[in-house]
């Protein structure tokens, strides 16, 4: 009965969503390496396009979906309950933020001639205030759900009205008072995490139709026909962004039919959508350094081999970590302690 209900609960397609949008960060992060070791022309149109599409949505998308399920399984209704969200969003956010971020700063210090992005502060900086890319969201949805309970008829309209009124402040701050990394970045996302317990609250998904599908559409070129004729304001991208995200979470939650054969890689896939994200930087850089000091340079190879890597690498990490609670742990430390306690 246990297992029928969590099944009930389970909404496949947000496993989707948030495996596309970790798809085009491995991606993004994968040729930004390439523009700054010079395998690609950082100043080609194709590449800037790619890059300022991707970044207006794929990071909002995890925040919408972290929105959606928070307000479906973790209902806030007692300061118990919120001490108890708050603990484990920290074991389960805060310990492979720390573990990860710790491992790329040590390997960015023993290899500080070969890598590719510099480190701007020192270590404890870098940890407490100015997290690592892609850190910082970790990081930042830490701070959201310590600042915004779940929503009922009494807070839905404070809190809808609070971020928003946030995000415009960000926007009209922006550039002018440097605000400390977990304020500004709270203030920008909080937004769409805040959409995202929207639509679960008012199961809005379910009410969109075919016209709204074809409209958030429009999102890939009007992104990119704005961005080819420089049409920029932090507006349009709020606008964009919005579009980005329901054509994102649309065409996965209106998909009834995907093929078998797909259906169980991408099962397969989603299930280590975390250790991915975590890990796909680390070991992308790590092999890509070991390419360069054999005089690899050939684009293809590189290419080749940094998506097997940044893909699959971590899954064979994932896979081995499984086997042991003391691995295991620092991917998912809250369902470890669960299931060693059981």
């Amino acid at each position: 009965m246990l297992k029928l209900q969590k099944e009930k609960q389970h909404e496949q397609w947000v496993d989707y969503a948030k495996l596309f949008a970790c798809i085009l960060v491995v991606l993004g992060h994968l040729f930004q390496s390439f523009a700054k070791t010079n395998l690609i022309d950082g100043s080609s149109v194709v590449y800037n396009t790619f890059q300022h599409v991707i970044y207006l949505f794929h990071v909002p998308v995890f925040f919408f979906c972290s929105g959606y399920l928070y307000q479906k399984i973790s209902p806030i209704n007692s300061w118990s309950n919120y001490k108890k969200n708050v603990w484990n969003k920290f074991l389960n956010l805060g310990i492979p933020y720390f573990t990860f971020s710790i491992i790329t700063l040590v390997l960015k210090s023993f290899a500080s001639n070969s890598i590719v992005t510099p480190q701007e502060y020192s270590f404890l900086e870098t940890l407490f205030l100015h997290p690592a890319s892609p850190y910082w969201f970790l990081y930042t949805l830490f701070f959201i759900f310590v600042f915004i309970p779940s929503l009922n008829k009494k807070t839905i309209s404070y809190i809808c009205s609070l971020v928003i009124i946030l995000k415009i402040i960000s926007i009209l701050l922006s550039n002018k008072i440097a605000l400390p990394f977990c304020i500004s970045s709270l203030m920008s996302n909080a937004v769409w995490f805040v959409l995202g317990m929207v639509v679960m609250k008012f199961n809005a998904l379910s009410k969109t139709n075919c016209a709204i599908t074809l409209i958030s559409l429009l999102f890939i070129p009007l992104s990119i026909l704005l961005y080819a004729n420089n049409i920029k304001s932090p507006w349009i991208s709020i606008m964009l962004t919005f579009l980005g995200i329901t054509m994102t979470c649309l065409l996965f939650y209106k998909a009834k039919q995907i093929p078998k054969y797909l259906n169980v890689f991408l099962n397969y896939m989603s299930k280590y959508t975390m250790q991915i994200f975590l890990l796909h930087t680390i070991c992308a850089a790590s092999f890509r350094a070991l390419l360069f000091k054999f005089d690899i340079q050939s684009f293809y190879i590189h290419l080749c081999f940094g998506i097997l890597i940044s893909f699959f690498l971590p899954i064979a990490l994932a896979y081995i970590a499984e086997k042991s609670f003391y691995l295991d742990f620092f991917f998912r430390p809250v369902k470890v302690i669960k299931g060693k306690t059981k």
